[in-house]
């Protein structure tokens, strides 16, 4: 096993942790909308595992069909957490997001050239954006309140650090990966395992969330 693919098992180990403490919790979290985020995980993880198969048999190209049409219920899940706490401004302003990450989507499934379709650049950067918004919205809110004396609870806070810090990384690196790859390799490299570093420590976070975190 090389590096590369023991890094990605590591991911794969947090993710699962994150999933096991999700289920661990459930009897705290089943009759909110926090259950949502474990489902989340859960297709997450399932994702990468069905993956890993996929890969190993040769069938790349499903792997990167079932990411692709997950990806809209993934942010959906996401955003039904997200958007709880906020104020009904911000919830229409990430409804507006979604709105048009869906129009993306469906556009370059159906309407764009084949090249946006592969990479599905532009509905993943609107969705990106819509998680960054939210994610420093509520931490902003956090910060002005006196909620902040109890963070270490608070499940908001440790979702939103986790997922700003890993998107905060990721979007550069998503946008700029083929070119990166193509002419600068190690620079490629070095960021590819900053980013999976930085997806280690957001499902820390969610973890956390599980464990420490009390349902609002």
């Amino acid at each position: 096993m090389n590096a590369i693919e023991a890094t990605r098992w590591m991911l794969n180990f947090f993710e699962f942790g994150a999933v096991v403490a999700g289920l661990l919790s459930w009897k705290k979290i089943k009759h909110t909308y926090w259950q949502w985020l474990l489902v989340y995980l859960m297709i997450v993880l399932v994702n990468e595992l069905a993956g890993k198969y996929l890969n190993h048999v040769h069938l790349s190209g499903i792997n990167q069909q079932l990411y692709r049409y997950t990806a809209p219920i993934r942010f959906l899940l996401l955003l039904l957490v997200l958007i709880k706490p906020l104020s009904l401004r911000l919830k229409n302003v990430a409804k507006l997001f979604f709105v048009l990450y869906i129009t993306l989507f469906l556009a370059e499934q159906f309407v764009l050239p084949e090249t946006y379709f592969k990479s599905s650049m532009f509905s993943l950067l609107s969705g990106y954006s819509m998680l960054l918004v939210l994610c420093m919205a509520y931490l902003v809110k956090l910060i002005r309140s006196d909620a902040i004396l109890q963070f270490h609870t608070d499940m908001h806070f440790w979702l939103s650090v986790g997922l700003l810090l890993f998107y905060v990384i990721f979007m550069p690196f998503h946008t700029a990966r083929t070119s990166l790859n193509n002419h600068y390799p190690d620079v490629f490299l070095v960021y590819w395992y900053v980013q999976m570093g930085a997806a280690c420590i957001m499902y820390v976070c969610f973890t956390i969330l599980f464990v420490w975190g009390k349902p609002n």
